[in-house]
């Protein structure tokens, strides 16, 4: 965890990853970003994120004068999976930018640093 004071330590806990990709998403958009997410959606059968091709894309997909950001968004105890992390793995195999955050980042001002 980035150098927090106690109180954004108990924040960074608190807050569920889809209140970090929301935050991520409202600050890329005011900057200027394209940003592209798909959410889970409620079936029958419980929450399903309908996909075509392998699993383990990261959350968020974002684009400004060239340069595209690969972001997947953990709970601070959040894991990635093996898929998760074979697909950020192969990304920055090219020398793109693929990243995974977790609370502590946003409230560090990581993830500000890297979309400013």
């Amino acid at each position: 965890m980035p150098d927090l004071t106690t109180a954004q330590k108990v924040l960074a806990t608190a807050m569920k990853e889809s209140e970090l990709q929301d935050a991520i998403l409202e600050l890329a958009e005011r900057l200027g970003w394209y940003v592209h997410a798909e959410r889970p959606a409620r079936t029958i059968q419980g929450w399903r994120t309908p996909i075509q091709g392998k699993p383990g894309y990261p959350d968020l997909t974002l684009c400004r004068l060239g340069t595209i950001l690969w972001i997947e968004c953990k709970s601070e105890r959040g894991r990635l999976t093996e898929e998760q992390n074979s697909w950020l793995s192969d990304l920055n195999a090219n020398k793109t930018c693929a990243h995974w955050f977790r609370p502590s980042a946003w409230l560090s001002g990581d993830i500000e640093r890297l979309l400013l």
